[in-house]
């Protein structure tokens, strides 16, 4: 294919969608009066245009049908219907998720190795857990031995999972 014959189609639907008439016949859409020297000329609205505006006056015609007068289902009917199916969608993956943390499956560890280790994690890993759940005031007054830090580790995935940590101006969890 020619490179000047390349974008022909393209151009054709541009023309047509700008729905312009060329220059030549301007003087047949010139209305007759003249302010300031300047001369107006009577053009149609573009077909894009018309072609957006009747597209929604009919998505406002389907919508009203629907949820005004057959009464469809609402927002809060819409809102639960999410819930409950993001909810199953969660217990579906908890289902097939290994190694899931939870409350309930962090142990205190009590080897020298998972100790050196553990304290190694912690001086890292749970100040900075600690500090994203919103519990900055918490973290200069924790002591620093690992089976504190295993408790305070719980505590704040309890906090967290059940809704009691305001993270960023949000209320997290069950509490929201």
């Amino acid at each position: 294919m020619r490179k000047a014959n390349r974008f022909n189609g393209l151009k054709r639907i541009y023309k047509k969608l700008l729905g312009s008439r060329p220059i030549e016949e301007e003087h047949e859409i010139i209305l007759d009066h003249n302010y300031d020297g300047i001369k107006e000329l009577d053009n149609r609205l573009p077909p894009w245009w018309l072609y957006g505006f009747y597209a929604t006056i009919l998505f406002a015609v389907i919508y009203m049908v629907r949820f005004h007068i057959f009464n469809d289902y609402t927002q809060a009917e819409e809102y639960e219907t999410e819930v409950a199916i993001a909810k199953a969608e969660i217990e579906a993956w908890k289902k097939t998720a290994k190694d899931l943390v939870d409350a309930n499956t962090v142990t205190l560890l009590t080897d020298a190795s998972d100790l050196s280790a553990g304290k190694r994690f912690s001086t890292k890993a749970v100040w900075l857990a600690i500090r994203l759940m919103g519990a900055v005031e918490l973290a200069p007054t924790l002591p620093m031995n690992i089976g504190s830090l295993v408790g305070v580790l719980k505590m704040c995935l309890l906090l967290f999972l059940k809704g009691d940590v305001m993270v960023k101006g949000w209320l997290h969890g069950k509490a929201n």
